[in-house]
């Protein structure tokens, strides 16, 4: 009988029972892929492959259907804030999920440095709107944003308001009314002419000068005009109807050179005889009889023989003067204390364009206004203020500081991975073997990550001091990996011994300290019949008694 109660051996065709790797006799537990015992009485089943081919493997397949973990080295994906599995979405700095597949951008930060913030540059650099408590600045009425230009009662625009337009004595503005020496309100727009001063200097009197020149009020005696029409004069009417002598400059009438009396005929100073005084040649002013040389408006005596031209008028009305008319169309130099003007940097004449700092063409027509300067000191930069009061951007080379995780702008505090924000790295966690940032899972003696959340044991020695090994001890202080070659218990219950049921059914042999049964002479196991004296096989079971003398 073996150790599972079966008739084994001898003639039976049965072999005896063997223990599975569970130590259970006639058990069927076997050694899976893994070399772990399982089925039969172990409660256990069969490893399996993982998702990377490993049996009993600790690979898996994570929301976002890759194989992580295990021998892979993965990380599982995380769900990002928008609950999309291995997202890209983040928290922005407005607390608002944004990127990934929020089709929201990322908030940025105003002039201001508000996140989401609604400040802007206005037309003048400032930062306004928004948490700013500014407005944005205006047009003065040159076009000039946040210009001090302003239009006078005039109608004229500038910042100057020394030469803004008054009023005049007749309430216009810029108008030229003014009182006259008589305290009148005349000219401009009033219809009114000054009043006069009369020939004894009375601003509005009515003392009049008469022809001798004799001012007084007394039309009454006033002088006569004499036949020359001098008042006062002593020209009188000669023989031959003329006027002569007082101031007439003509003596009493003769023959004149054409022989006829009181005629009128003369010879000018070309020698030309004829009573046309109008033809008599002339001297003129370069002293040819004659001749065609004028004074010009200047005074001066030109063409004839002078071999000089007339002065012209300039644009200020004075004869060969120097005035222009500028670019701008007004009328310069000369005697007008006037300067032509200038081209500005924009091309236009008289315009007040002008080079700012950022060697940018400004003002005037421009429509732009001229650059400021950044925090870096550079004219037109674009650098400003972050929250640590730094200057950063532009040209500074400096990066804007930003929160840490404990919301300190500039901060050096960190979020380590698992969510502990402190300014100390030594104390952060570490990930363990099994890719849990401060988990206790740590490799075996076996280079397997066991314990923490793995749910597995770590490895230990088999009985040939092998870690992770198969070798067991049978029941004879044995040790391999074979179970087939395990020792069993014999029939005296000894563990490889060597006892066995004899032909009698009785153990002996080993320890047992029994002799194994022998045949008779009749053939039968263990029977007790003997060759007698007579050499027949006597007693026992074969019903003969031993032959005696």
């Amino acid at each position: 009988m073996d150790n599972c109660n079966n008739c084994v051996n001898g003639d039976t065709g049965n072999a005896a029972c063997e223990k599975d790797c569970n130590g259970d006799w006639g058990g069927n537990a076997i050694l899976d892929n893994c070399r772990n015992c399982v089925r039969g009485l172990t409660g256990k089943v069969d490893c399996i492959q993982d998702c990377a081919g490993q049996w009993g493997g600790e690979a898996f397949t994570d929301n976002c259907d890759h194989c992580v973990g295990g021998v892979t080295e993965k990380t599982p994906c995380l769900q990002d804030c928008n609950s999309d599995w291995g997202g890209t979405a983040e928290f922005d700095n407005c607390g608002i999920c944004s990127g990934g597949n929020t089709n929201l951008n990322p908030c940025e930060q105003d002039c201001n440095g508000d996140w989401g913030g609604s400040a802007v540059m206005d037309n003048c650099r400032n930062c306004v709107k928004g948490n700013t408590g500014k407005s944005a600045c205006i047009q003065d009425c040159s076009g000039d944003w946040g210009g001090f230009a302003a239009k006078d009662n005039c109608g004229n625009c500038d910042n100057d308001p020394t030469n803004d337009c008054v009023q005049d004595c007749n309430g216009d503005w810029g108008g030229t009314a003014h009182q006259d020496n008589c305290r009148n309100c005349v000219e401009g727009n009033t219809g009114a002419m000054p009043c006069t001063q009369d020939c004894k200097g009375n601003w509005g009197g009515i003392a009049l000068t008469d022809s001798c020149e004799i001012c007084d009020s007394d039309s009454t005696n006033d002088c006569l005009e004499d036949c020359y029409g001098d008042w006062g004069g002593s020209a009188e009417i000669d023989n031959c109807g003329t006027c002569a002598g007082g101031n007439t400059g003509i003596s009493s009438c003769s023959k004149d050179c054409l022989g006829v009396w009181g005629g009128d005929a003369i010879s000018d100073n070309c020698e030309i005889c004829d009573n046309d005084p109008y033809n008599n040649c002339l001297q003129d002013c370069n002293g040819d009889w004659g001749g065609s040389a004028i004074l010009d408006n200047c005074e001066e005596c030109v063409e004839g023989d002078t071999g000089k031209s007339a002065c012209e008028q300039d644009c200020n009305n004075e004869w060969d003067g120097s005035a222009l008319i500028d670019n701008c169309g007004e009328c310069v130099d000369g005697s007008t204390g006037k300067s032509a003007c200038e081209q500005d940097c924009n091309g236009d004449w008289g315009g007040n364009a002008f080079i700012d700092k950022c060697d940018e063409c400004v003002g005037g027509t421009t429509g732009k206004a001229d650059c400021v300067q950044d925090c870096n000191g550079d004219w037109g930069g674009t650098a400003l203020i972050d929250n640590c009061d730094i200057c950063i951007g532009g040209n500074s080379g400096v990066e804007p500081c930003i929160q840490d995780c404990n919301n300190d702008w500039g901060g050096t505090a960190e979020t380590d991975k698992c969510g502990v924000c402190d300014t100390d790295s030594v104390n952060d966690c570490i990930q363990d073997c099994n890719n849990e940032w401060g988990g206790t899972a740590e490799i075996d003696e076996c280079g397997k990550c066991t314990g923490g959340s793995t749910n597995l044991d770590a490895c230990i020695q088999d009985c040939n001091q092998d870690w992770g090994g198969t070798a067991l001890k049978d029941n004879c202080d044995t040790c391999d990996s074979d179970p087939a070659n395990n020792c069993v218990q014999d029939c005296n219950q000894d563990w490889g011994g060597s006892a066995e049921l004899d032909n009698c059914g009785n153990c002996t042999g080993g320890s047992t300290g029994s002799p194994t049964c022998v045949q008779d002479c009749n053939a039968e196991w263990g029977g007790s019949a003997e060759i007698d004296d007579c050499e027949n096989c006597t007693g026992g079971s074969t019903g003969k008694e031993a032959c005696i003398q």
